[in-house]
């Protein structure tokens, strides 16, 4: 692999994507496929922004002078401190070597199942302060990765709100830049009060700063009954759920877009009473809830994890196995005698009748005794089919026949912008569903009209190129040129030899008959469509 010579460095919290892109405009490359396959040896156009992997491929490819390592690549410019305290051990593992070696899927799902419900930024979000600064060292602004991640709406450094740009967070084909002007996006609304706001993205920050590798379940569950307990938010009855819930939501929520916040709703009961003092969190222990829980107490995540490294060190009193189930003390035999009980009493109950009614003691039946779960369980019921879902499939082809070929005359004649005749097209004008696809050996005579009236490539843009002529002409009251005809007024994804030259022929044709018109009636613009073209 070629070195990247003009590689620029990267700079603090800068990520990958962001260099790769900054590398992309510095050379003059603007294929994404390009920039992927020189630096990462990645064969597709997409590219993970949060997590890049494939940083072995990239330490190799920059020169040794920059001093920059696979390491410290996924360490320093990736969201990968983000999550590392909150995953298993074998999940971070299989994280780390995709970042490091390859593009496996199976590294990413241990991220993705630590999210929440909590709504992620859709766009790349950038500090214009930040960007102003990184402008002046002549290499461009940063994407920074700290201003990416969900709850974050300020800028740590600055305080001032972020801006959000038009770049989306997904896998893209092309490579944007960081803006420097602040006017190149809007103000990222931030739905927090400005303190919650400024401690939120602080401790971010820090969380990212700090590094930590994977904290035990037990370990994190102990740290957080302990810091509640210090702030006086625990006692020997529980977590003061009321009292705590009514102060985080002030702390939290601004009084004037309290209304709009319906997706927080963990800040109510079932954050405080259930996720921290059980082990129902386990399932969705993502970083912002224990950011949000850290900076509302004022507990800086650097000491959060301390404590949870003191814990690891004690004794199993100290830091408690937490049961998956609540009423621990209640015994196998009681859910048993539970279940017994409820099909002696209903005995034509089906399993699915049964699970609902008694469905916690099925699960915890199903995790104890499996084996005893299904023997009494009743049998599985298949529903037979009745006489109601029998369907008469030759009315129905004759029915849906006439369907089809008056939605087809109305997608020819559509007036305004044409419309391509493809199954779907059909389908939608038809008002029928597209799993009608999976019938269409059962529809013959359907299936037949519809697929004789499909439009190739060239029936396509033939007549989606003659609206676009006739529309441009009418509008401007000029003919368009054969140049703004094939920049502007054709898709670049259609520019294959032979319809190109369809395309031409028919620029030709539609030329003709427009100075012919122009020739005879001495107008400078048109009215309509009918008065230029027959």
């Amino acid at each position: 692999m070629s070195d990247l010579g003009y590689f620029p460095s990267l700079l603090d919290g800068e990520l990958v994507y962001s260099g790769a892109a900054r590398y992309s405009r510095l050379i003059g490359i603007e294929d994404a496929r390009i920039i992927l396959r020189l630096a990462f040896g990645k064969r597709s156009g997409t590219i993970n922004m949060m997590l890049t992997g494939g940083l072995n491929k990239l330490a190799a490819a920059i020169p040794p002078e920059y001093r920059l390592t696979a390491q410290a690549l996924a360490i320093e410019h990736t969201v990968l401190p983000y999550y590392s305290p909150f995953i298993t051990t074998k999940g971070h593992e299989s994280l780390w070597s995709s970042l490091l070696g390859g593009w496996a899927p199976s590294g990413y799902v241990s991220v993705s199942a630590t999210r929440m419900a909590l709504p992620r930024h859709s766009h790349l979000n950038y500090c214009p302060v930040c960007a102003r600064e990184d402008g002046m060292h002549g290499e461009g602004a940063a994407w920074r990765r700290a201003h990416q991640l969900p709850g974050v709406y300020v800028c740590s450094a600055h305080d001032v709100p972020l801006i959000q740009s038009d770049v989306r967070c997904t896998g893209r084909t092309r490579l944007h830049t960081c803006p420097e002007d602040a006017d190149a996006g809007f103000p990222l609304r931030c739905p927090f009060t400005s303190v919650a706001a400024r401690a939120i993205a602080r401790a971010t920050n820090e969380i990212m700063a700090a590094n930590q590798s994977p904290i035990p379940f037990r370990a994190l569950s102990a740290a957080v009954r302990a810091v509640l307990t210090e702030a006086g938010w625990r006692g020997r009855s529980g977590i003061k759920t009321t009292e705590m819930a009514e102060a985080f939501g002030k702390w939290l929520i601004p009084a004037d877009v309290e209304s709009d916040l319906g997706w927080l709703s963990f800040v109510g009961r079932n954050m405080w009473s259930e996720l921290w003092s059980t082990a129902q969190h386990i399932h969705a222990r993502h970083p912002v809830r224990y950011i949000m829980l850290l900076a509302f107490i004022g507990v800086s995540p650097g000491a959060f994890f301390a404590q949870c490294r003191d814990l690891q060190r004690h004794s199993p009193e100290v830091a408690p196995k937490v049961t998956v189930f609540r009423n621990a003390g209640v015994t196998t035999e009681v859910y048993k005698e539970r279940l017994r009980v409820f099909l002696a009493a209903h005995a034509g109950s089906t399993r699915t009748q049964t699970w609902r009614r008694l469905g916690y003691a099925c699960c915890i039946l199903r995790h104890r005794d499996p084996e005893w779960l299904s023997a009494a369980l009743p049998m599985p019921v298949r529903r037979t089919a009745s006489s109601r879902r029998r369907v008469d499939w030759v009315n129905r082809d004759c029915e849906y026949l006439g369907r089809a070929r008056t939605a087809i005359e109305a997608i020819r004649n559509k007036s305004g912008k044409p419309r391509r005749l493809s199954v779907y097209s059909i389908y939608e004008e038809m008002g029928v569903s597209r799993k009608m696809q999976r019938f269409r050996e059962r529809l013959p005579q359907t299936t037949s009209c519809i697929s004789g009236a499909l439009e190739g490539n060239k029936d396509w843009f033939r007549r989606l190129g003659r609206w676009k002529f006739i529309n441009t002409t009418v509008k401007s009251g000029r003919m368009p040129t054969l140049v703004e005809w094939k920049n502007h007024l054709i898709p670049q994804y259609s520019l294959k030899p032979d319809i190109r030259q369809m395309l031409d022929e028919l620029y030709v044709a539609l030329s003709g008959e427009c100075v012919e018109f122009f020739s005879s009636r001495r107008a400078t613009a048109p009215t309509s469509e009918q008065q230029v073209f027959k």
